[in-house]
This record gives structure tokens, C-alpha cells and sequence, in this order.
């Protein structure tokens, strides 16, 4: 491309001109169609972009949706085993209760039994007390007198 027309009578040579002109707008319909290009992909971009971004939140609102129906369900199952653990609590201790009356029941049968049995004891040594002081004692000469009583 010529920077610099020749002149001529008149002015610049007429031919010249028009095919830089020429050559001008072929340039021009370039940057055309490239600015026409770019547009199109920025279009393209941003359309595909607030797809993504649509998409993008559909998807979150779902995950949200079921990560809160997840905790909804998480609650549900520890509301039910606090249910089932308090209501074991409540077994255990009526069992634990019941076994400890029964244990203490029969510990008292039993320490009760053996105070009897003690009282017993004491009463049967009393009376073998008793008894050893009814009985003289026996001595040579008293042994020697029954012994002629006999005879």
C-alpha cells in the first residue's frame, strides 16, 4: 500500500486511490468480520457462561435441598435414639431396682438367718452352761459313796 499518491494534473492519480480504497475496505471488512467474530464469541461466552451459572445454581439448590432432607432424616434417627436410650435408661433402672431389693431382701433373709442361728447358738451354750452348774461335780469320795450305794 502506498503511503504517498502520485500527483497528477489535477490531483492524486484517480486509479491509485481507488485501489487503495479498494484495499482499505478489504481491511476494514477483515476487522469487520473479526469484531463481528469476537462479538459473536463474547455472546457465545456470556450465554454459555449464565448457562453455567444457571445450571450451577439448579445444581446447588438441589444438593442444598437434599443435604437439609439428609439432616431432617440425621434428626429424625437421634430423636429415636434418644427415645430407645431413655427408655432404656428406664429399664435398666427399674431392672437395676428390682434387683437390688431382691439382693437386699435376701441379704436381710440371710444376715437375719444367721443372727437366729447365732441366738441358737448362744442359747444352746447357755443351756450347757446351765446344765454343767446343775450337775455336781463329781469328786473321789462322792464317786467311791455311789459306787457303795450300788453295791
Amino acid at each position: 500500500m502506498p503511503e504517498k499518491f502520485n500527483v497528477v494534473k489535477r490531483g492524486y492519480d484517480p486509479a491509485e486511490v481507488d485501489l487503495y480504497i479498494e484495499k482499505l475496505e478489504e481491511v476494514l471488512k477483515s476487522y469487520k468480520e473479526k469484531d463481528a467474530a469476537i462479538k459473536n464469541a463474547f455472546i457465545n461466552a456470556q450465554i454459555a457462561a449464565d448457562n453455567l451459572i444457571k445450571n450451577a445454581e439448579v445444581e446447588a439448590a438441589e444438593v442444598k435441598k437434599n443435604a437439609l432432607s439428609y439432616l431432617e432424616e440425621v434428626m429424625r434417627s437421634v430423636g429415636q435414639q434418644r427415645y430407645l436410650l431413655s427408655g432404656f435408661q428406664e429399664d435398666y433402672n427399674r431392672l437395676v431396682h428390682k434387683y437390688l431389693h431382691q439382693i437386699h431382701e435376701h441379704e436381710m433373709h440371710v444376715a437375719s438367718t444367721k443372727i437366729d442361728q447365732l441366738e441358737e447358738y448362744i442359747e444352746k451354750i447357755q443351756n450347757s452352761a446351765s446344765v454343767a452348774e446343775e450337775v455336781p461335780e463329781i469328786t473321789e469320795t462322792d464317786e467311791a459313796t455311789e459306787a457303795k450305794e450300788y453295791d
